[in-house]
């Protein structure tokens, strides 16, 4: 892993199946892995004032990606894969935001944020 990185993130490219509709009418998105990449992550801490409504509060994290050659855009999935001991290992965060620093590819001082949201998912069908 890079200087400077906390973790290593599997990425997937997340599109609807082809094959049509479950069991139960619902589409079947299907994710095709596409690269990994080393991060620097973070867990946002909610505002008190959400807090103090009593809201749901889904788990937010920003991460730092270095990697230009691997492409991340809003609606894909990013999964844990490095360090086997982190909180959220194997599990999925969807990526809400993606931005890229005002620095050329070709620059070594590239990278992009992201905003990633836990995955919360109702049901599994067989994963």
């Amino acid at each position: 892993m890079s200087y400077g990185y906390n973790v290593r993130l599997d990425v997937f490219k997340i599109t609807n199946s082809d094959d049509g509709d479950d069991y139960v009418g619902g589409a079947q998105p299907t994710g095709t892995y596409i690269g990994t990449v080393d991060a620097r992550i973070q867990e946002v801490a909610p505002s008190m004032f959400i807090l103090q409504q009593g809201g749901n509060v889904l788990k937010t994290f920003r991460a730092r990606v270095g990697d230009k050659n691997v492409p991340i855009r809003e609606d894909d999935e990013v999964e844990i894969a490095y360090p086997t001991d982190h909180q959220y290992y194997r599990q999925r965060l969807v990526v809400v935001a993606a931005s890229a620093s005002s620095v050329r590819k070709s620059d070594s001082r590239y990278f992009r944020n992201l905003v990633l949201q836990r995955m919360e998912r109702s049901w599994r069908n067989g994963v």
